[in-house]
């Protein structure tokens, strides 16, 4: 064996080790510091439980994986999942590459005998998640493809070909308004509803595109939600959305605007849209007996006066307010859907 080889093999061998070394250290840490968060949360009230915990990622990544983890808060939910990989590098042990594998459940106080936690399923689940000094979660990310999910009311089922979501808890020194709990945007695409929705613009939805800002009081969360969204609606909690994208059917619409709820849990708010695809829209709509002739027919007359044509796909545009109030969906001054109430339990 000639002399350099030999060196070689040597250098091979001590960063091989070094490399095992600082992969078994750095690991070490991470799942340290997951055992401290879990202790700091358990000393607050939350359960926080898994079989076992393990390293992973030999040799270039800081990883673990979690098999049945679960968190069990002590004012009634829980979310549990089949397992969970975690990945982060030794500069940033403040913020973890997430991914989710098997099915996820979320349970809450208030479900009856009847009624079943809802899960999901993905084909792939990522996401990213950042936490503070105490072990809060700043914000959180999560990428979803090939979803599917169930209710818990009557099993439901609702899928997606990908879902992107971002949760952001509102601080002072980020800008926030006073009384925010914090920030949502959610895309989602080709959503697929259940037959049992009796959607008025058929099951598919091609994209829903929501970024809003919650605020409000979030209660008390033993309650039931109908008794959580209660405490929400009646401290003055809101949804202000500051962009909002649909495409399902014919119709397509972008705007922004607040939304709230009534005493009947029924969505009551006022936005600013601009709407393509109106009139093939209101035609369905009447077809189906969800609106009156003469209301689709007004509608149909004012988008033909003001519409403009969009030159990018060749399609009329047309801005309106719309209102969600006393159980009616309108457009302008007319009522077009009747609102019904959430099902709540």
């Amino acid at each position: 064996m000639s002399r350099r080889l030999l060196v070689s093999l040597v250098l091979l061998v001590v960063a091989s080790g070094s490399l095992s070394g600082l992969w078994y250290w750095g690991t070490g840490i991470m799942l340290s510091r997951m055992n401290e968060w879990a202790e700091a949360r358990r000393a607050e009230g939350i359960a926080v439980s898994w079989q076992k915990a393990e390293r992973d990622g030999f040799p270039l990544s800081i990883a673990g994986r979690i098999t049945a983890p679960a968190v069990d808060h002590p004012l009634g939910w829980r979310w549990s999942g089949a397992a969970l990989r975690m990945e982060t590098t030794l500069a940033r042990l403040d913020r973890y590459a997430l991914q989710a594998l098997g099915e996820q459940t979320l349970s809450w106080p208030g479900l009856t005998e009847n009624q079943t936690p809802a899960s999901l399923v993905a084909a792939e689940a990522r996401g990213e998640a950042s936490f503070d000094f105490d072990g809060q979660a700043e914000w959180l990310e999560v990428t979803l493809k090939d979803w599917k999910a169930r209710g818990p009311f009557k099993g439901e089922e609702i899928s997606g070909d990908g879902g992107d979501i971002r949760l952001e808890r509102a601080k002072s020194d980020l800008g926030y308004p006073e009384g925010a709990l914090g920030r949502t945007e959610v895309r989602v695409r080709r959503l697929v509803l259940p037959p049992e929705f009796e959607a008025p613009l058929g099951n598919e939805v091609a994209l829903l595109d929501l970024q809003a800002v919650l605020t409000g009081s979030a209660g008390d969360l033993k309650a039931t939600p109908r008794e959580i969204l209660a405490e929400w609606r009646d401290t003055g909690g809101t949804l202000d959305v500051m962009h909002l994208a649909l495409d399902w059917g014919p119709l397509s619409v972008k705007g922004d605007g607040r939304v709230t709820l009534d005493d009947a849990f029924r969505p009551l708010g006022a936005f600013s849209l601009k709407v393509k695809g109106l009139g093939k829209t209101l035609d369905l709509l009447a077809r189906k007996g969800l609106i009156e002739g003469s209301a689709a027919f007004a509608l149909q007359a004012g988008s033909l006066a003001l519409g403009k044509v969009d030159p990018e796909d060749g399609r009329a545009e047309i801005q309106l307010p719309l209102t969600l109030q006393d159980g009616w969906l309108s457009l302008g001054p007319l009522p077009i859907l009747k609102l019904k109430p959430l099902p709540l339990p």
